[in-house]
């Protein structure tokens, strides 16, 4: 993951994350940092060719082609930055802001005898707010939540870079709704730091990459497109400070 990029965001989020529920009711406020690994499960992937689907061997419906051996699963680590606090001490709010580094599916058609992975590859962020309940037990706390939030999800492809070919997607921003639910198991350290892990699963809907244009790039054709589902799976560990 390249952290360094959004050193300047999480130095403004920390730094005005203090105030973001001063002089209000939430209490037992806290800034969280999280870091840890994410697995990606793509719903397919869909291999957009109107010129295409009349020269392959794969299997084709309507425009797509129908991709052989797709692998729809991969992983990725994330980084989760997090403002909150409790509500009526039993009440867990939350603002968070998750990069999440690169997850690729691939499949691969046939054209004149040779196989061409078809790869698509997604990463960017997410902003999204939690609410759920705070459970105590001495030391140990327990907060299942339910969130929802915005993510810019940025997609783009290759195609047949294992046989040489320089064919590529260009890239397309996608904005979608973000749903997910999350577990979090905490122990206090002391008064002001608990550690923790987090368990979490989260849904951003559709991905596509561009679509190709006229002239297309080397090797492809006009109208050329990747489409996808993808929702992950993630377990993070991090350190919560409360103020």
């Amino acid at each position: 993951m390249n952290i360094g990029k959004h050193f300047v965001f999480i130095f403004i989020f920390c730094f005005f994350s203090k105030f973001t529920f001063a002089d209000s009711i939430i209490k037992d406020q806290y800034i969280e940092i999280q870091m840890g690994n994410a697995s990606g499960d793509f719903s397919g992937l869909d291999f957009i060719n109107p010129v295409g689907v009349g020269s392959t061997s794969n299997a084709t419906s309507g425009n797509n082609i129908i991709l052989n051996d797709v692998d729809k699963s991969d992983s990725a680590s994330i980084l989760t930055l997090s403002t909150g606090g409790l509500y009526n001490e039993d009440i867990a709010v939350s603002l968070s802001f998750q990069t999440l580094n690169s997850l690729n599916a691939k499949g691969y058609a046939t054209f004149g005898g040779t196989a061409y992975d078809q790869v698509m590859k997604s990463s960017g962020n997410s902003i999204f707010l939690g609410g759920g309940y705070h459970i105590k037990s001495g030391k140990l706390f327990f907060e299942p939540k339910l969130e929802l939030g915005i993510a810019r999800i940025k997609s783009d492809g290759t195609q047949g870079a294992e046989v040489g070919s320089s064919g590529t997607f260009p890239s397309k921003t996608n904005t979608n709704l973000v749903s997910g639910i999350s577990a979090t198991i905490g122990y206090n350290i002391n008064p002001k730091v608990d550690t923790i892990v987090n368990l979490g699963y989260k849904d951003f809907g559709k991905l596509k990459t561009g679509v190709t244009g006229n002239p297309p790039p080397s090797g492809m054709n006009t109208g050329e497109q990747l489409e996808t589902d993808l929702s992950i799976t993630s377990i993070s560990i991090g350190l919560r400070y409360k103020f």
